[in-house]
């Protein structure tokens, strides 16, 4: 199975007054290009599709642009929402852009309430576990649809993040390409200083011994720099960063795309696509 990674496109953000929208709209043209030309079978973006929870119609047209040409050749689309993403704006939209084989996740679901999504495509089944952006107040809220009790929640953000991800991650068996989407800090992470550095300090930030053995790969969004995850198999858990350098300090900064290769109950390849 082959899978298109890709994250933080922030279409919507100006650079000191600059709209910078025709850049981001081109990337993404480029993207759902290499999409077609790789025969890939499904595309996860994991989180911040937009700069801000309000963003203007010129970034939805060209995000929107994106998935109708995937959709039009018959690609599906797995996507989460960013600590920059309305999760109410992604939920509102669900249902209308299913028409175009796109898959949003925007807040918190538990696995039996379309947390887990699964996908039976032509190269077999692909099941993504997909946990987007949580603050510490969307978190408790979270823990609570799998607890239901407000009151007793005292856990830190590491250990609620383990417990959501074992509780979406509890369905991936050996039959299928098991994937898990996030948009979070891995410790020891190397930051392309774009970011918004408060929901990248510490206390947002998650141990590799996070992910379960039975994932094939870890599709991770937040961190603007390419890189993988210190702690685990370079090809286990990937940041695919910023299709495009998103402030000066990003300049000269090489962007990809990544192609996954995945089978069920092996290793994944992985492969950056400039």
């Amino acid at each position: 199975m082959r899978i298109l990674h890709t994250a933080d496109w922030h279409a919507g953000r100006p650079l000191h007054g600059a709209d910078r929208t025709p850049e981001v709209r081109a990337a993404l043209q480029e993207l759902a290009a290499m999409a077609i030309s790789e025969k890939v079978d499904a595309v996860v973006v994991a989180g911040d599709v937009f700069d801000s929870r309000n963003p203007s119609a010129d970034a939805e047209d060209a995000v929107y642009d994106f998935f109708l040409r995937t959709g039009e050749a018959g690609i599906p689309s797995i996507v989460i929402a960013g600590n920059h993403d309305s999760p109410a704006r992604f939920d509102a939209v669900a249902s209308v852009l299913k028409l175009t084989k796109v898959h949003t996740v925007g807040s918190f679901r538990p696995a039996g309430q379309g947390g887990l999504l699964q996908l039976d495509l032509a190269a077999g089944r692909l099941q993504v576990a997909a946990l987007p952006f949580l603050s510490e107040r969307r978190m408790i809220d979270a823990d609570a649809l799998l607890h239901k009790d407000l009151g007793a929640q005292r856990d830190t953000y590491r250990e609620v993040m383990r417990k959501l991800v074992q509780n979406l991650t509890a369905g991936f068996d050996h039959t299928s390409v098991n994937v898990l989407a996030m948009h979070t800090t891995f410790e020891g992470a190397t930051l392309a200083n774009s970011e918004y550095a408060f929901h990248c300090t510490s206390s947002y930030t998650v141990p590799a011994s996070i992910v379960p053995a039975s994932a094939n790969y870890v599709a991770l969004g937040h961190i603007h720099k390419p890189q993988a995850v210190e702690g685990l198999p370079e090809n286990k858990a990937r940041y695919s960063g910023s299709p495009l350098q998103l402030d000066f300090g990003e300049v000269g900064d090489a962007k990809y795309a990544l192609l996954v290769e995945a089978e069920p109950g092996k290793p994944s390849t992985v492969t950056p696509l400039p």
